[in-house]
């Protein structure tokens, strides 16, 4: 077999594991927002959604893996193929929609319309096919098979992990520098472009002003410029405001789900925008 063609089938299954393993890495990152994202895309399996997460992530961290060491068997192209088949029996029934959120194998991360996923998982596809027409690739060598284990520990083991580990400004896209533009927002609280803000991501409203930290009324004493507001994720169109009584002045706004869920991993968790850039953020709720 010539080099070329060896060199032809490396890069086309070199090109699908990378993809695979730098999307298992950042979906293990964020499970609970994959799993949710397998439960509206495919609701017969909600109740399945989270162990088929887990499992899906160290599937693609072992195959992303192995494909940049030089496997090209059947077996291992088959099982790489039939995953990219799924992807794609996802994404295309939302061809035609250009909602950017939460689509694709890499979730919140990069933001894409469904046709440009469906292009991603075809060159993944094609990536698979070269790779049938290389031969076998790399044989099973020690040092590659302990560090075919390492990612298999890190695949299976890192999403368990993940959501106890300080990661939100990593693992979502609300951070430090992110515009409002960057966070979808700017609809949402056109205000946002100018001046400074408060804004918290919760669940359910805080019913009673007894319910209210002290903490956050005492960091609301110190920002007395600055505007607070309050955002549930919900089916509701945003702008549907009401005035949050406990904290003069807040505002409270029912926001698309799908809007939110990227800008966080769990519940409460806020930010500090001044002039429309994020400049601070807190995984709960504000405080000094």
């Amino acid at each position: 077999m010539s080099f070329w063609r060896r060199a032809v089938a490396y890069a086309g299954t070199a090109f699908t594991g990378a993809m695979l393993l730098v999307a298992g890495l950042l979906k293990a990152l964020d499970p609970g927002g994959f799993a949710e994202q397998i439960a509206a895309d495919v609701p017969f399996l909600e109740s399945l959604a989270h162990p088929l997460a887990l499992g899906a992530v160290a599937v693609e961290v072992v195959l992303g893996t192995a494909y940049l060491l030089g496997f090209r068997r059947r077996l291992l192209l088959g099982a790489g193929m039939i995953l990219v088949v799924i992807f794609l029996a996802v994404t295309v029934p939302k061809l035609g929609s250009d909602d950017p959120t939460g689509c694709g194998c890499f979730g919140n991360f990069v933001v894409r319309t469904p046709a440009e996923v469906v292009v991603e998982d075809l060159l993944m596809l094609g990536g698979l096919l070269l790779g049938l027409a290389g031969g076998p690739g790399s044989s099973l060598r020690a040092w590659r098979g302990a560090i075919l284990a390492l990612a298999a520990a890190v695949g299976a083991g890192l999403p368990l992990a993940a959501p106890s580990l300080p990661l939100d400004n990593f693992a979502t896209r609300l951070k430090p520098g992110a515009t409002a533009a960057d966070l979808q927002l700017q609809e949402v609280i056109p205000e946002l472009a100018s001046g400074e803000h408060v804004v918290i991501l919760a669940e359910a409203s805080l019913d009673s002003c007894q319910d209210v930290p002290e903490s956050l009324l005492g960091y609301a004493d110190t920002r007395p410029e600055a505007s607070f507001w309050i955002l549930h994720p919900s089916d509701e169109m945003a702008r549907e405001g009401a005035t949050w009584l406990c904290l003069p002045g807040t505002e409270v706004l029912e926001v698309p789900r799908p809007v939110l869920r990227p800008l966080y991993r769990t519940l409460p968790r806020s930010f500090d925008a001044r002039d429309g850039v994020v400049i601070r953020t807190w995984e709960g709720l504000p405080e000094g």
